[in-house]
């Protein structure tokens, strides 16, 4: 067996392949981890609007069981990145 045949079969099984590495694995929870936590940010920061919405509706004397949430009243706000 060729030492490059070698390596490649030493490389595939290690679980590296052209060069990569086993951290990719890694790298793919660290990403779905951080995609969890801006999911979390956002829906807290939702609910937080919402909850304004409602506070200021029964301020003015509306339910906010008589009035549907306008999606543009809870608008996004600009990229914090």
């Amino acid at each position: 067996m060729s030492s490059a045949a070698f390596k490649s079969l030493l490389a595939t099984a290690f679980g590296r392949r052209h060069g990569t590495r086993m951290s990719n694995r890694d790298d793919k929870l660290t990403r779905e981890e951080r995609l969890a936590a801006k999911l979390r940010e956002n829906l807290h920061r939702r609910k937080a609007q919402a909850r304004e919405l409602a506070h200021d509706q029964r301020a003015q004397g509306v339910s906010p069981d008589d009035s549907r949430i306008d999606s543009a009243a809870l608008s996004k706000p600009a990229s914090e990145s």
